[in-house]
């Protein structure tokens, strides 16, 4: 019986500090154009690059990962998000990537859905990203956040993506204003800019 390849068999989590070389072999088994769309350009991930993603403080940056569960390719990633600061305000720049042989599975909604959820919990005024304007399955899958999304050009090709996140739906403090932790300014990574095609 062949292995049925859905986004049900694969188990979504944050990253995890050893997880670099894993991260390394799932960018390396990407298309050089999946990874062009992913990194807007960006050649191939290095392994400090591959270790950077493994290490969010949980609190102002996050990352999670698609894994594989059962079938030849047990434990594999398949699917990686980064959440990394892009504004004073606390905003947040989101960019994701799936393996192309999963596209289409929804393993990329469920990554964008862990993204939400953590972003909303952290009062999170914002999500942002950008991408090539032909991407078509990353733009219909950032526009499907609960707050809509605005697209602007952004030139050379590529948009720039807000997403205003409800304020009704993130944290709320007893005074009723919307509320998080202190955030600290951190210059967003290179790498987590963009995002990739056909991702939903």
């Amino acid at each position: 019986m062949p292995y049925d390849a859905t986004a049900s068999s694969v188990s979504i989590g944050r990253v995890r500090p050893d997880d670099g070389p894993a991260i390394m072999r799932f960018y390396d088994g990407l298309t050089a154009e999946s990874r062009r769309r992913r990194f807007l350009g960006f050649g191939r991930v290095s392994a400090t690059a591959a270790a950077g993603f493994c290490g969010p403080d949980h609190e102002h940056s996050e990352g999670f990962v698609a894994v594989t569960l059962g079938g030849p390719a047990d434990g594999s990633i398949v699917g990686h998000l980064c959440l990394e600061p892009a504004g004073a305000d606390g905003a947040e720049e989101v960019a994701l990537a799936v393996a192309n042989e999963r596209q289409g599975q929804g393993i990329g909604r469920r990554l964008f859905e862990a993204a939400i959820a953590w972003s909303l919990g952290r009062g999170v005024p914002r999500l942002a990203a950008s991408a090539f304007s032909d991407n078509s399955g990353v733009l219909r899958l950032l526009s499907s956040a609960p707050g809509g999304a605005r697209i602007r050009p952004a030139g050379g090709g590529v948009v720039e993506i807000e997403m205003p996140l409800p304020v009704s739906e993130r944290t709320v403090s007893s005074s009723g204003l919307a509320c998080s932790s202190p955030r600290r300014r951190r210059p967003a990574r290179a790498a987590a800019g963009s995002a990739s095609r056909g991702s939903s």
